[in-house]
């Protein structure tokens, strides 16, 4: 999955073995290389200059400050552990849908993040 960053020229790819890849636009050079998760990077979604990954393994929702000039710098910023595996991941008006292996949906709010 590849999620393009206006604020900063940036584009951010989710791989199998857990790592996201922020590239960057005007080169296509890798700007930084993070270990997002345990397992696979199932979905990606930007949020503003944050983006929030999804793994299908970890049950776990991250959400990563891409603020900063340096992408070397991305920082996780919020988690949120969830019940079931993550499916996708997707913006709304009112911050992020989650879908889950268990047939659930979920709705977050952006700003803190937690079940609405």
């Amino acid at each position: 999955e590849l999620v393009p960053f206006k604020p900063h020229g940036r584009a951010v790819t989710g791989h199998k073995d857990g790592m996201v890849c922020v590239w960057n636009t005007l080169t296509w050079d890798l700007a930084a290389t993070i270990k997002a998760h345990s397992g696979a990077v199932s979905s990606l979604v930007s949020c503003g200059s944050c983006f929030v990954s999804g793994s299908s393994n970890d049950c776990v929702l991250r959400v990563w400050d891409l603020c900063t000039r340096d992408a070397s710098a991305a920082r996780c910023v919020r988690e949120v552990k969830l019940p079931s595996e993550v499916v996708r991941v997707v913006a709304c008006d009112v911050g992020l849908v989650v879908t889950t292996k268990d047939r659930t949906i979920r709705t977050l709010r952006t700003e803190t993040l937690t079940p609405a």
